[in-house]
Formats: structure tokens, C-alpha cells, sequence
């Protein structure tokens, strides 16, 4: 069975000001799928019951910083507040390999540096829509 590798990502933040290529330098990326429960547990009960309740979808990445321009380009494209769509393909980005995307906004975004390490940025993403998009096509939460 063939296994992929993640330096074949594609991770993209589309938006207004053109598009932050997140996968250039990348060291973890999470798509932050979960469902919300609610405990229904009372009384007698001797374990615990559960209810789903929302999807809730926030990814994230940490990159690291890159030299001179295009650092400054990526950091200006990933600001919180900055709205856009955020589309990535584990398998890369050729025709045919599957990719998904949401709409979103940046929420967090930090940069870390040590005095003999690189320089880091991590960013977050919120949900904006109801549907996750796969291969271009909706498709509902």
C-alpha cells in the first residue's frame, strides 16, 4: 500500500489580496474537525450518555518564517481578521488528487522566535459557511 508524505500538501488561504501559500514551509497542518457532545447523564444513570450537538471546523498551521520578502508577504496575507478560503490537498494540488476547503477568517496568528532557533509562525482559522467544499463541490456539514 502506498503512503503519502506531507511536503506533497497544498495549503492555500485565498482571499482579496491574493493567495498565502501556507504549504511552502510548513511543519504541522490540522483541519480541526470535531462534534460537540452534551452530557445527558442524571440521576441513576451509572454511565455517562451523550448527545451530538455542532460541527465545528478550525484549522491550523505553524510555518516557519521565510527570508526577506516573501516572509513579509505571507505574514501580511494571514492577519487576523482577513477573510478568505482556505483550501488544501494532502495528496498536492494536480488535477484529479482530492481537496477541501471552507470559507473562514484568520482568528490567531503569532509569530515565535528564539534566539538560536528558527522563527515560527502559527496561524488559526474560524468557520465562516455551513459546508465543507470537496473537489469544488459543496458539501453540507
Amino acid at each position: 500500500m502506498g503512503r503519502i508524505i506531507g511536503k506533497n500538501a497544498y495549503i492555500g488561504f485565498i482571499h482579496s489580496g491574493g493567495t498565502a501559500l501556507v504549504d511552502t514551509d510548513y511543519r504541522t497542518f490540522d483541519v480541526g474537525d470535531e462534534m460537540g457532545a452534551v452530557d445527558l447523564s442524571a440521576g441513576a444513570d451509572s454511565l455517562r450518555t451523550y448527545a451530538q450537538t455542532l460541527e465545528d471546523v478550525k484549522p491550523s498551521a505553524e510555518m516557519l518564517y521565510a527570508d526577506g520578502a516573501a516572509g513579509s508577504a505571507i505574514w501580511s496575507k494571514v492577519r487576523p481578521g482577513t477573510a478568505g478560503t482556505l483550501v488544501w490537498g494532502l495528496e498536492g494540488d494536480a488535477a484529479g488528487k482530492p481537496k477541501w476547503g471552507i470559507a473562514c477568517f484568520v482568528t490567531k496568528c503569532d509569530i515565535s522566535a528564539g534566539y538560536e532557533n528558527e522563527i515560527a509562525v502559527s496561524v488559526e482559522w474560524a468557520n465562516t459557511g455551513s459546508d465543507f467544499v470537496y473537489n469544488g463541490a459543496r458539501v453540507p456539514f
